[in-house]
């Protein structure tokens, strides 16, 4: 029996030995890095990672005898004598995440003669000399072999390159962390004889043959029953996406007006890069989980010949079926993105790019030498957009990544190049697939835009939008939304259904009533008050739209949503109206709504031309100064400070708490029951995402506290509640808890 072991046996097989392990992992991420240029470096992280394990307590912890142990800092300290910072820094934190690239702290962190009597996790190191476990590294047949070219410059670069070297850590990092997951996972995954058993690797992409498909669907919706000019434009902008495919890979822009047909343009573009410039797979970015669902369906159903495990849906509604089985398991692919084609979020894809946590970067060696599509592009914060853009660029440049930002309304990105140059050497040049946005975006008639200025109450615009069959009323807070439904309904003396929307009520409600809402709209028609949740995507058309003030971009999304097909025989109208009060989300979003009614006064507002949002864009960066708002993080970047960023690039603000609400009440009990006896888990926490709602943290004194039954993991309070009140959860309006401020937003 093998005295230096890496793991125990699982039930009923055989431990595996650390030179095994170690071998294993060493190859595997030397195989991911090698199309990234750094295998050397990849291979000597590997055969590193776990040399800690040649000590006698971590051998003692194997077997119960001993705990809080650290392996890696020996492996760290040999890779830093080797001059492999970036390996060093690698394994150092596979377990426990990527610290600050700084020499002083690296010797403070690594140095076993300094763990030994102050380590900063309070943790013991697995052998009392670093030269000892050496020695039981060498003597097992193993080498720690000196790369002769390293991710990591030395000295340290400068800090207007710190961006691209944070990228090529991470990189590297993605490597070593996703062979050693694999590995692990082989060895507690034996067969009968105790042999390993691997996962069976994602399906290969075949560009050609799903392009034939898409291109069969296309020809299919030609003959569909939308107007000849939108006809047109759809089959402008495909073909010219197509023609784009076969161009190098690099930094795109796809400007199209809404309902040109974005979805399939987009896709046919990068299965014909992937065919022309051997992409090994296409990842679809959305800013929104309501309009991921519609995404996956037209997708899956396009491809559903190549299998269930061709598409993978990454985000926390995603449903993985069976999760015990390990051939083939979705969510086992979905953790490091081994598939052809990947649909997730803008959260989980930037966030894992600025992220220092194993689970999160895993993933991000597979983003190279793909084609990322970013939809709805306009919904990035301005606080991040000049870090996030140039990582993309960077991306794109270091890594043979094609990135495609898809919008009705493109943002003038390229106006933040000084605010690029501070944290990144690799400039942001953009290429637009379409020939002529103008041209195209003239040809679009579907609806008269009426501006209202003076304010309506809630009452007379109800009266209007009772005068109509079919029209939809979008508004920019949830109390509003529920004002202007409850005026509806208080006047509403016909048949014709009225349908409410707001994240006040949890993914599954909205869900069934977008259903609903579609349903209606193919017989007699519906109303519809609506918050910006059914702003960007979401696939409904009405021949009226309602929309309150709000910043430009807003305003063509929400336009989107008239006449969309074109069939009317009339242009639609879309009617933007001032509330009775004056109050906007928090944030840039007030400055750009003044901002776009500062450009109507002038007569320069135009919801058909992207070059009125060019000005728009252009003005918000002078107002809100995007270099200067995310200065903390900038400094961060700038000093290589892996957790800082990690904790300070926030697309969503984590100060929310998660309502399990009683909506469907079967299957609330269930959940509630389950978290109750069986414990928090993440496996449940996927379940109940459809069935919660996002509050922010409610005062002290608020007496919604009173309705919320807490959730414990390992005894400890989590961010997730259970609702106990059934009565505040509303069939129309999700949760409106009585005598509470903490929904009124």
């Amino acid at each position: 029996m093998e005295k230096w072991l890496a793991h125990s046996a699982p039930t009923g097989g055989q431990s595996q030995s650390l030179s095994d392990h170690l071998r294993t992992v060493s190859q595997m991420a030397s195989s991911f890095a090698a199309p990234l240029g750094f295998s050397e470096e990849a291979a000597l992280a590997g055969i590193l990672h776990d040399c800690g394990k040649y000590g006698e307590k971590f051998q003692a912890r194997l077997k119960g005898k001993a705990q809080h142990i650290d392996h890696w800092s020996f492996g760290a300290w040999k890779a830093v004598h080797l001059h492999a910072i970036g390996a060093a820094l690698t394994i150092q934190g596979h377990h426990v995440g990527l610290d600050v690239l700084s020499t002083s702290k690296m010797r403070e962190n690594m140095d076993p003669h300094i763990l030994m009597t102050h380590h900063p996790l309070s943790l013991t190191l697995s052998e009392t000399s670093f030269e000892t476990v050496m020695q039981r590294f060498d003597s097992d047949g193993l080498q720690a072999l000196l790369p002769q070219t390293t991710v990591v410059p030395n000295p340290l670069p400068a800090p207007n390159a710190s961006l691209n070297t944070m990228l090529d850590v991470r990189m590297l990092y993605s490597c070593l962390v996703d062979a050693d997951f694999l590995d692990t996972e082989a060895h507690f995954h034996q067969d009968a004889g105790g042999h390993k058993v691997f996962r069976q690797a994602g399906p290969a992409l075949h560009p050609e043959q799903a392009l034939s498909l898409v291109m069969q669907r296309l020809a299919s919706l030609e003959s569909a029953g939308i107007s000849s000019a939108l006809q047109q434009i759809r089959h402008q902008v495909w073909t010219q996406a197509l023609q784009a495919g076969n161009e190098p890979d690099g930094f795109r822009t796809l400007t199209a007006p809404t309902g040109a047909g974005k979805t399939l343009a987009m896709l046919a573009y990068a299965l014909q890069q992937a065919a022309v410039q051997h992409k090994d797979r296409i990842i679809v970015v959305l800013p929104y989980l309501t309009i991921i669902e519609q995404t996956a369906k037209i997708y899956r159903d396009l491809f559903a010949m190549f299998g269930s495990r061709y598409i993978i849906e990454h985000h926390s509604l995603a449903d993985y079926g069976d999760a015990a089985s390990l051939e083939g398991s979705a969510r086992l692919l979905a953790e490091n993105w081994d598939a052809p084609i990947i649909i997730t979020t803008t959260v989980q894809l930037f966030e894992s790019l600025f992220s220092n946590r194993p689970s999160r970067c895993r993933k991000l060696h597979n983003l190279a030498n793909s084609v990322i599509l970013l939809d709805e592009v306009q919904s990035l914060p301005l606080s991040l957009a000049i870090p996030t853009v140039a990582k993309l660029g960077a991306l794109s440049q270091r890594y043979h990544t094609t990135v495609v930002f898809a919008t009705a309304t493109q943002p003038a990105f390229d106006n933040l190049s000084d605010g690029y140059a501070q944290i990144s050497q690799t400039p942001c040049q953009f290429r637009e697939i379409i020939n002529n946005p103008p041209e195209l975006f003239a040809k679009v008639h579907r609806f008269h835009t009426e501006f209202r200025e003076a304010p309506q109450s809630w009452a007379h615009l109800a009266e209007e939008m009772l005068k109509q069959p079919a029209c939809l009323a979008m508004v920019n807070l949830k109390r509003h939304a529920a004002a202007l439904a409850a005026a509806v309904a208080g006047q509403k003396t016909d048949e014709q259904p009225l349908f409410h929307l707001s994240t006040n009520m949890c993914p599954a409600h909205r869900t069934d009533t977008l259903a609903a809402i579609k349903k209606a709209l193919e017989g007699d028609g519906c109303r519809v008050v609506a918050t910006q949740c059914i702003e960007a995507g979401v696939d409904v058309d009405f021949p009226t739209v309602y929309r309150a003030w709000a910043p430009a971009d807003s305003l063509a999304q929400a336009a989107g949503r008239c006449n969309r097909e074109g069939g009317l025989p009339d242009p639609g109208r879309f009617i933007v109206f001032q509330p009775p009060e004056d109050r906007y989300p928090p944030g840039v979003y007030q400055q750009a709504t003044s901002i776009t009614r500062a450009m109507y006064r002038e007569g320069i507002l135009d919801l058909h031309h992207p070059d009125s949002f060019a000005q728009y864009w252009r003005r918000l960066y002078e107002m809100n100064r995007p270099g200067e708002t995310y200065h903390a993080l900038l400094e961060e970047i700038r000093s290589l400070d892996f957790p800082a960023v990690d904790r300070d690039y926030r697309l969503i603000d984590r100060a929310t708490l998660s309502v399990l609400v009683p909506y469907r009440s079967s299957s609330f009990e269930e959940l509630a029951s389950e978290v109750r006896i069986k414990g928090f888990s993440a496996a449940w926490v996927r379940r109940a995402q459809s069935f919660s709602v996002n509050i922010y943290r409610p005062r002290e004194e608020d007496p919604i506290w009173e309705k919320m039954e807490p959730i414990y993991a390992r005894h400890e309070k989590t961010s997730w509640y259970i609702y106990l009140a059934a009565n505040d959860y509303s069939p129309v309006f999700g949760l409106m808890p009585t005598q509470s401020d903490v929904l009124i937003s």
